[in-house]
């Protein structure tokens, strides 16, 4: 091999290194996130997370609710879904982190072969949509601050144009 290729030989030998170190290191836990988009009907919902949670002040467990761990919290989805359809009934056992998260609507885990009589009465758990209004609007309300009320709704949805 002629010395007019060592640099290049170096050059790509450090750039692999680079790259294996980058694929295998382990990136550091994310902190709050500052902002969510809630895809859904309406329009989109652009949520400013890291402001509720860090300007406000607002604990976690203040949204997250119900026994969820704070650091890692269920998707909202998980337990409160767009219909309790059969798409819901069949998939929803795999949103969740751990089988212990069962016991907030089931008696115990639920086991595949179970009846429908074994399964937990869904009226007062709220759909997701009813879910984020109550939750959003009722706490702008009470604090007296930010979008609220039947007229509010392009406050917090984003129409697509």
């Amino acid at each position: 091999m002629s010395k007019r290729y060592y640099p290049i030989a170096a050059i790509t030998a450090v750039l692999c290194l680079v790259a294996v170190f980058g694929y295998l290191h382990i990136a550091p836990a994310q902190g709050t996130p500052p902002r969510i988009v809630l895809d859904n009907a309406g329009g989109r919902v652009l949520f400013s997370h890291g402001h509720h949670a860090d300007d406000l002040g607002l604990a976690c467990g203040d949204c997250h609710h119900d026994g969820a761990d704070p650091a890692t919290p269920e998707a909202c989805g998980a337990c409160h879904p767009a219909a309790f359809d059969a798409t819901f009934k069949a998939t929803h056992r795999t949103a969740f982190k751990s089988i212990d998260a069962c016991t907030r609507c089931h008696a115990s885990p639920p086991k595949p072969d179970q009846t429908v009589t074994d399964r937990p009465d869904v009226s007062g758990i709220p759909l997701r949509a009813d879910a984020f209004h109550a939750q959003c609007m009722n706490c702008h309300e009470n604090m007296s601050a930010g979008p609220f009320g039947k007229e509010s709704c392009n406050a917090c949805h984003l129409q697509r144009k």
